[in-house]
């Protein structure tokens, strides 16, 4: 499926597959990474092709300092690139729900795409415990029932 957020991206920093790809070597560079990329490899990306969780970064900063404005993986297209930084988010406890419900589609689309970083991550159970006991000792957000009431209203009465 073609990257069309990508494209926008690209017109709005008013940048050719050539520029983008030169530019995205330059930020890697700065960032101590040797990185072979060609206007070949944007326009796979702009296929639908998505890269590296690096390389993907790489590329919302060259985007962003031609455009002057700042682009984030998902203005790029590129928001299921999954990070490590996305992983260890999963095991902080969300305080609202939306965030919670969030956090728990974007890992879960991961999986079902076999995303390398999130299937093949290790588990590590001790690092279960914090989320799990704020889960337990918080107070939840009341969920709104059927008739109005609040849930922790019915079971209180």
């Amino acid at each position: 499926m073609p990257n069309l957020v990508l494209a926008e991206a690209m017109r709005r920093a008013d940048c050719s597959n050539k520029g983008l790809a030169s530019r995205v070597q330059l930020v890697a560079q700065e960032e101590g990474v040797t990185l072979r990329c060609t206007h070949v490899d944007v326009k796979r990306w702009l296929e639908g092709v998505q890269p590296r969780p690096a390389t993907a970064k790489f590329i919302a900063e060259a985007l962003s300092r031609k455009a002057g404005v700042r682009f984030s993986l998902e203005d790029i297209g590129m928001g299921g690139v999954l990070t490590p930084t996305t992983l260890e988010r999963g095991l902080e406890y969300a305080d609202a729900v939306p965030e919670v419900g969030s956090r728990l589609l974007g890992l879960t689309r991961r999986d079902l795409v076999d995303d390398p970083l999130a299937v093949e991550a290790a588990v590590v159970p001790s690092a279960w415990t914090q989320p799990l006991l704020t889960w337990l000792l918080s107070r939840p957000e009341p969920l709104p029932a059927g008739n109005g009431m609040q849930v922790n209203e019915r079971f209180s009465s």
